[in-house]
């Protein structure tokens, strides 16, 4: 019983970004070295973004009757305007938890500063490397992070 138990835990400790990761980036070295840690792909490369992936897989779709390419999250660095935006798929149980949980210590810890227009919780974070806020928003279930570092 105890193996089992031990067995549930193995993805949270597997697959946990952390608000402390999070608040240090500020540069694509740093985003690239916090991505490629917690186990993230390198998907592709142009002159303006650089894009990771975790878990990048093929499943039956239910609606469509064929295949359709999932992941648990993606994580994109702007080469041009240095931000940085980190979607995690809601409708699996260990990134919706890795969302939860980095979003409740940036409440805990960080001080509200507004709604945007896009509907994200803006917050400022004394402890951010980065540059400006840090937001989060729910969409089409994918919960969002995002820098913006002009608000």
């Amino acid at each position: 019983m105890k193996k089992l138990i031990l067995l549930l835990f193995i993805p949270l400790v597997s697959f946990s970004q952390t608000y402390e990761e999070v608040m240090s980036v500020n540069s694509y070295e740093q985003f690239t070295r916090i991505m490629l840690e917690n186990g993230y792909e390198f998907s592709e490369k142009n002159d303006e973004n650089v894009q990771f992936t975790l878990n990048k897989r093929q499943e039956m779709s239910a609606i469509k009757g064929d295949f359709v390419e999932v992941m648990d999250a993606t994580a994109i660095y702007s080469l041009t305007y240095n931000f940085f935006i980190i979607t995690f798929n809601k409708s699996d149980f260990t990134p919706k938890f890795t969302f939860d949980s980095i979003y409740e210590k940036v409440k805990k810890d960080c001080e509200f500063f507004s709604i945007n227009d896009n509907q994200f919780a803006c917050y400022d974070c004394p402890k951010a490397q980065y540059v400006g806020k840090i937001g989060f928003t729910s969409k089409d279930g994918w919960g969002v992070i995002m820098n913006f570092t002009s608000l």
